[in-house]
């Protein structure tokens, strides 16, 4: 899971989202900040926004916003950095093979076109690509190291847990089946054949908008926050395996059956004991990584530039 969590970081940080001529300029070689007079690009400070939030228009959004976003994706450009460089200083090593291994897993990720045609996008050469690998490969395994001590025991999960029971409610979950209509008429007679006894499975596929457009689907357990408010309130007092009259909802007009309703529900720390205990461990990363950087910005010349 670890590996290709790390496969897919790398192919953000590398080549970022689609073009657009909205994206934000991740080939920018920009300098706008320096580690001991290494320099930290605007283009990789872009490309890690973007790894994070998505494609996004930066005019769209409000400046302070936007300032918050820029000088926390900054601030993790710089943080790579020492995490490199003390890497090196660690003499951490990356092999030949290991490195052409996970380019490789990430050309099957992606496949070689798609592969080819992002280093292009990027302006980037394959020996670019290797050396960005090999860098985060050496920061990974820094950052192993730091980690290393962190222990989890099952008494400090039950104590989060106990303390923080609320957050752990299973809501009030709906699954539906639905057939989607364009019209009220086609409704109505959807209706009246399902109460004559016709099979809802059967009706569903025979009425479908076009050839490409089902409509109908069918849905996993969701909570009533996630239904359209002008549903999701009919739903409230049927039973399991009702099915509604036509409702009306954004220009399209739905029958609805209950297939089963799940009440809310405390779970029990077995339920979310790994989901609490992956919680921890990325709260106790965090503080490291935070302490750590706290001292290494005294240890190295860390140089802003605004121009």
């Amino acid at each position: 899971m670890l590996k290709r969590i790390l496969i897919a970081l790398i192919i953000f940080l590398l080549f970022g989202c689609n073009e657009s001529d909205k994206r934000l300029d991740i080939n920018s070689k920009k300098i706008v900040a320096k580690v001991n007079n290494i320099p930290i690009y605007l283009g990789d400070v872009y490309r890690r926004i973007e790894a994070t939030y998505g494609e996004i228009d930066k005019e769209k959004i409000p400046q302070n916003r936007w300032n918050m976003i820029y000088e926390m994706a900054l601030e993790s450009e710089i943080i790579d950095k020492l995490l490199f460089l003390e890497a090196q200083k660690e003499d951490l090593l990356v092999t030949e093979d290991a490195i052409k291994d996970k380019i490789n897993k990430i050309k099957e990720s992606i496949g070689e076109e798609n592969y080819k045609k992002m280093l292009k996008d990027r302006k980037s050469t394959e020996k670019d690509f290797e050396q960005f690998v090999k860098e985060r490969e050496l920061i990974e395994l820094y950052k192993n190291k730091l980690f290393e001590d962190i222990k989890i025991d099952e008494e400090t999960i039950k104590n989060y847990y106990l303390g923080h029971k609320k957050n752990f409610v299973d809501t009030e979950r709906v699954k539906l089946e639905i057939i989607t209509t364009d019209s009220i008429e086609k409704a109505n007679e959807i209706f009246a054949r399902l109460q004559k006894g016709e099979d809802f499975e059967k009706l569903s596929k025979e009425f479908q908008i076009n050839s490409s457009e089902k409509i109908h689907w069918r849905l996993r357990p969701m909570p009533y926050s996630s239904v359209p408010e002008d549903i999701s309130a009919h739903l409230k007092n049927k039973e399991k395996g009702e099915i509604l009259p036509p409702l009306s909802s954004g220009g399209k007009v739905y029958i609805i059956k209950i297939i089963e309703k799940f009440p809310s529900r405390q779970l029990s720390l077995d339920d979310v004991k790994e989901e609490i205990r992956q919680l921890l461990i990325s709260n106790r990363q965090q503080s490291i990584i935070d302490e750590w950087y706290q001292k290494k910005m005294k240890e190295y010349n860390i140089e802003y530039i605004n121009n």
